[in-house]
């Protein structure tokens, strides 16, 4: 199984489907990458890495779509692109986007579940219901939580496969060699900045932590009050970044932080945000997620819900910083010691369900 098509959202932030593609890439698989794109949208990987050939339907801007000749002309786009997507020749076909209703199955599909689709604000009318169809579909399912395991396990359990998210280990493994002197230590945090975002337990702590700078990037899709909330002497927002600039900011950071609210989203993340921090051997402080909790180790990772003990953790980790070992633990948790062992196993799976060996005999698994 060495030609693989992919249906992803492409034209955003380096995010899983990129890491996906790069990794296989350099062993040799041959990917076409099939993506929505709109007037806005560009290419978020380095010119002249990972050229994949691209198969892109051009849409319009979903704020325009209460028009109806605006959905009439989305809506066929998506269904060409779903088209092209199915009919492409492939050995294995791989859907990593929200869920959508494919016009018919490819030989062998694969759903990669990154999130609880239908858990996020504004999501679409009718998403658990084609997810249900997209799993029915799909002859396995990767899902990047144990959470999202749970909400699949019943009816889908033969399928499922916990596959994490990673890090780009060598993107950040320089941080510490980089790291700034500063006259007073630095909490960071990267990532998407939304209603998950916990503003208020990051203001509190703000407040606690009067002698420390706050240093938050990303993209801004905070609310009003979310934003009046922040509006802190100590905490600086300073708005999206570069992937290729992300280890010169957190050559900045002492400590870095994951401060989600605990909700139904939330609950099934597995934030690439970790490993990344501790690929560049940064200490983590974040609210007690799922799939967070397990990697705590004094010096390495600490988790806490209350203002006063996140800061006290972050006191701790800013005296006593395990940064050895928070790359170390990164090392094991790359793309491809993620990605290579599963597709070699998706492979497996795809020779025995076309000769029609009986699941379950151990050249199967």
């Amino acid at each position: 199984m060495r030609k693989l098509s992919l249906y992803t959202c492409w034209f955003l932030c380096k995010q899983r489907p990129h890491h996906f593609v790069e990794a296989l890439l350099t062993e040799g698989y041959d990917i076409q990458v099939f993506a929505p794109r709109s007037l806005r949208a560009h290419n978020p990987l380095p010119p002249g890495k990972c050229r994949v050939p691209l198969s892109a339907r051009f849409m319009i801007s979903s704020r325009f779509e209460r028009l109806p000749m605006v959905r009439t002309y989305n809506s066929a786009q998506a269904r060409r692109l779903l088209d092209e997507f199915v009919s492409s020749e492939a050995d294995c076909h791989i859907f990593q986007a929200p869920p959508l209703e494919l016009p018919r199955k490819p030989a062998y599909l694969i759903y990669d579940c990154m999130d609880n689709w239908a858990a996020f604000p504004g999501a679409a009318e009718g998403m658990a219901g084609r997810e249900a169809q997209l799993c029915d579909a799909a002859d396995r399912i990767w899902v990047t939580s144990r959470g999202l395991a749970a909400r699949m396990h019943g009816k889908f359990a033969s399928k499922l496969e916990y596959l994490p998210n990673a890090a780009d280990v060598g993107h950040f493994q320089s941080v510490p060699a980089m790291k700034v002197r500063k006259s007073r230590p630095a909490l960071g945090f990267v990532g998407w900045m939304g209603e998950w975002l916990d503003d208020e337990l990051i203001a509190a702590v703000s407040r606690l932590l009067r002698g420390w700078d706050i240093l938050m990037v990303g993209p801004d899709r905070l609310t009003r009050k979310q934003k009046a909330g922040l509006r802190q002497p100590n905490i600086h927002c300073l708005g999206a970044k570069a992937y290729e600039d992300l280890p010169a900011f957190l050559a900045n950071v002492d400590v870095a932080m994951i401060p989600l609210r605990l909700n139904d989203l939330v609950r099934c993340v597995n934030p690439v945000k970790l490993y990344e921090y501790l690929a560049a051997g940064i200490p983590v402080i974040s609210t007690p997620l799922p799939e967070v909790v397990p990697y705590s180790e004094e010096g390495v990772l600490e988790c806490a819900s209350e203002p006063l003990e996140f800061a006290r953790a972050a006191a701790r980790l800013l005296a006593n910083p395990q940064g050895a070992r928070c790359q170390e633990i990164a090392r094991n948790n790359s793309w491809r010691v993620r990605f290579l062992p599963a597709i070699a196993r998706a492979a497996r799976l795809r020779e025995c369900a076309m000769s029609s060996v009986r699941p379950g005999i151990g050249a199967c698994r």
